[in-house]
């Protein structure tokens, strides 16, 4: 429990340098943020209930016609444009030699490119319930006649929308290395961004297979105008207010899915600038995996005066995110203190579920054998056909999901990454299931029915032995 109600549980890869701001609309509501990290291994915890109540107030605004669409892609489009402005003046810097003040002075102004993270929170959680709970019962019917179809994307994914990108880029370049610092956003995550070397071997890859590469992209888009060009005739047999809730379900879906380069530009030009400040105080980066974005902006110097804070706290460490942007962080035992919140938050014991219930992504019905993957880089044992189990999906998740038979998650909401891709790739997927990381293991035989939102044990992975 977070703040007496229940919590949102992300485990991922997810450095506490990237994350650690204030989950907030900062205005009434708000969303304090525990974290539990060691390394590539971090749990993430926001309290379900406002994290769930910033996108029914929202959509009640849009839907009470006291906001327009309009004025909210207005506002979403100026968040990109200011993060879009200072990753461009990240490009022409060299954070090597210029002066540790002008270094603090530009994390500063990078840390407010986080905001549009901040304030398009309410499009993370938004699925049929918080739907109807503001529709009204009275308005369920027309609800229901248009949910299928509008919560199926019409636009290119990114992943389909970065290839392109790249694509674009190395056939005009001279010099695929001098498309590095350009692309590096493409190459970050939640958890670090990819050494140049490795983002040059990527580039390379991809003009080395052009030919193949431009029909993938021209195949991806194609698909996509033949989905614009279905849903624009039958959006045109809506009725008013059917047409009116499709065009904020379409909104929020896009919104979701462009936002990840923004977020990620953010995210790679903060990696980039603390990566210079933990060069100057003499700290192996992998201590800065520790760092939450605050302590940076104290200086070399205070840097310095942490560093053994730092190692500790590299061997697991707990803070929590107030939305006064104030962090209290300690190290820990990393499995203790794991195992410690979900005593704490989870009532269900893992042995006695055989049936777990979620959000319908993508329908259909498959039948397979679980892998849990937490961490993409660690995939080697996942088959072809395999039900891929996780937290949430993200970009680097995308080879495994094209391998997968079908896709669970603990992160729920329609504009979630699991639930367009899979829709994208036309794989069944149930989403929002909270813990289906931990009451599936390796090895579980399941029926995954995505027409219902179930997922049924059939046989456990001990039973099988």
């Amino acid at each position: 429990m977070l703040n007496g109600h229940p919590a949102t549980t992300i485990v991922a890869p997810i450095t506490p340098l990237i994350t650690q701001i204030p989950w907030s609309d900062k205005r009434h509501i708000p969303i304090t943020l525990l974290t539990i990290s060691r390394g590539r291994e971090s749990l993430l915890a926001l309290d379900e209930y406002y994290y769930h109540l910033l996108s029914e107030e929202k959509f009640r605004e849009y839907f009470e016609k006291k906001v327009s669409k309009k004025e909210l892609e207005q506002k979403y489009y100026e968040y990109e444009s200011a993060t879009q402005s200072i990753y461009d003046e990240s490009l022409l810097i060299d954070f090597t030699n210029i002066s540790e003040e002008d270094i603090v002075a530009f994390l500063k102004k990078s840390i407010t490119t986080f905001e549009i993270a901040a304030s398009t929170v309410y499009i993370e959680t938004f699925n049929y319930d918080i739907a109807l709970n503001v529709v009204g019962k009275e308005n369920k019917s027309v609800l229901d006649a248009i949910w299928e179809q509008s919560t199926h994307p019409t636009f290119v994914s990114f992943e389909g929308r970065r290839l392109a990108h790249l694509v674009k880029l190395i056939n005009e370049a001279d010099d695929v290395s001098s498309l590095v610092p350009e692309v590096r956003y493409i190459y970050t995550d939640y958890h670090w961004t990819k050494s140049d070397s490795e983002i040059l071997a990527s580039l390379i890859e991809i003009k080395d297979k052009l030919p193949e590469k431009e029909r993938e992209v021209e195949s991806i888009y194609n698909n996509a105008k033949i989905r614009q060009s279905a849903h624009e005739k039958w959006e045109k047999s809506l009725a008013q207010e059917e047409k009116f809730l499709n065009e904020y379900i379409q909104m929020i879906m896009l919104f979701r899915d462009i936002r990840k380069d923004p977020i990620a530009k953010a995210q790679a030009v903060v990696i980039q600038v603390v990566s210079e400040l933990l060069r100057r105080a003499d700290i192996d980066v992998k201590y800065g995996l520790a760092l939450n974005i605050y302590e940076c902006t104290g200086g070399v110097v205070y840097l310095k005066s942490i560093k053994n804070e730092l190692v500790e706290r590299s061997e697991g460490s707990i803070s929590i995110t107030h939305t006064n942007s104030t962090v209290e962080v300690e190290h820990c035992n990393y499995e203790k203190a794991v195992e410690e919140f979900y005593a704490l938050t989870t009532k269900t014991s893992v042995d006695s579920v055989n049936v777990i219930k979620g959000q319908i992504a993508n329908k259909g019905n498959v039948t397979g054998i679980v892998r849990v993957v937490l961490d993409p880089h660690d995939d080697k044992e996942f088959q072809d056909g395999d039900i891929l189990v996780t937290s949430m999906t993200r970009p680097e998740f995308v080879p495994i999901m094209k391998r997968a038979g079908a896709v669970v998650t603990n992160e729920g909401g329609i504009t979630c990454h699991a639930a367009i891709v899979s829709r994208e790739l036309g794989i069944p997927c149930v989403i929002g299931t909270k813990n289906a990381t931990r009451l599936l293991k390796n090895g579980d035989m399941v029926e995954v029915d995505a027409d219902n939102g179930i997922v049924k044990i059939l046989k456990k992975a001990e039973q099988q032995l």
